[in-house]
């Protein structure tokens, strides 16, 4: 066990540095090339399009809780109906999303978000493909939770990091081209789109013949998921009013250049609560492995 937690420990740790280039290296880079005022309408259309996470609502969370223990118990029966189900419920949302996403076509987005340095067109494009990679990073966890049924959770986060990193050297170079925000958002789904693909074959190799499909799935199970799949999304929607929300208020109020200042410095501050989430996260799927009811 001790073993398991401290290869979790070391993911979450290499998370936390993925987390740190992340916020570090780019904002010196798109200030850079684009100047202040852009990169904060970059940050204030990522985080417009981030409300599109709590479309999860808890149920990848929920999944493999409830899988990791039905699998320990044995229970392979009620294992493939739950995980057939969330999947085939998760796929739909997913649907939803998309269907969301595909609105901003129909929306004066510039006007609704103040932006002032980008063309309205590829402000347009730039929401519609951050919004299909932020589904595309849903459909990503689900598969990355899975991991720890075959008690491997540490390998599963380490796909995360992969995809994270991905979708963030991606945009050094793009950057560097000057390129449109349209197509730094493209480039950024393709590498989450290529891991996500790459880390569902890993995974069907470590589960061999543990169901992953939807064999099972049915609408009776698939309902009794939405109650508890429903406690995690409070912590969604937290997120989302903490990180995404304030930084569109502040663009509405006073502007670009503001955005980024408040987002760097949060950056900052935020650095020592990921430190301890670390280590709190790196105990959690044990806790999940060593529950017999």
């Amino acid at each position: 066990m001790i073993h398991r937690i401290l290869k979790m420990l070391g993911a979450l740790v290499a998370g936390m540095g993925v987390t740190l280039i992340t916020q570090l290296l780019l904002p010196p880079v798109f200030i850079h090339y684009y100047g202040v005022s852009k990169y904060g309408e970059w940050l204030v259309l990522s985080a417009a399009l981030g409300y599109l996470s709590t479309l999860n609502f808890g149920i990848t969370s929920y999944a493999s809780n409830e899988l990791t223990m039905l699998r320990k118990r044995g229970e392979m029966d009620k294992y493939r109906k739950l995980q057939g189900s969330t999947l085939a419920m998760l796929l739909c949302v997913i649907g939803i999303g998309l269907a969301i996403t595909s609105t901003v076509f129909f929306l004066p987005l510039v006007k609704l978000l103040h932006l002032s340095t980008i063309s309205s067109s590829d402000a347009l494009l730039t929401a519609f493909f951050l919004g299909i990679q932020a589904m595309t990073n849903i459909l990503a966890i689900y598969y990355i939770n899975l991991f720890m049924v075959v008690e491997e959770a540490h390998r599963g986060w380490g796909w995360d990091n992969a995809r994270r990193l991905g979708t963030t050297l991606i945009c050094i170079p793009l950057a560097a081209l000057g390129v449109r925000f349209s197509f730094i958002a493209i480039g950024q789904f393709a590498a989450a789109l290529i891991t996500t693909l790459l880390t569902i074959y890993d995974l069907k190799r470590r589960m061999g013949s543990l169901s992953l499909g939807f064999q099972g799935a049915n609408w009776k199970t698939a309902k009794a998921s939405l109650a508890p799949s429903g406690m995690f999304a409070m912590i969604f929607t937290q997120h989302f009013l903490i990180f995404q929300v304030p930084v569109i208020m502040l663009q509405w109020i006073l502007g670009p250049s503001v955005v980024v200042l408040f987002s760097i410095s949060r950056t900052i501050l935020s650095t020592a609560r990921q430190m301890l989430a670390a280590i709190s996260s790196s105990i959690a799927p044990e806790i999940t492995l060593d529950r017999k009811s």
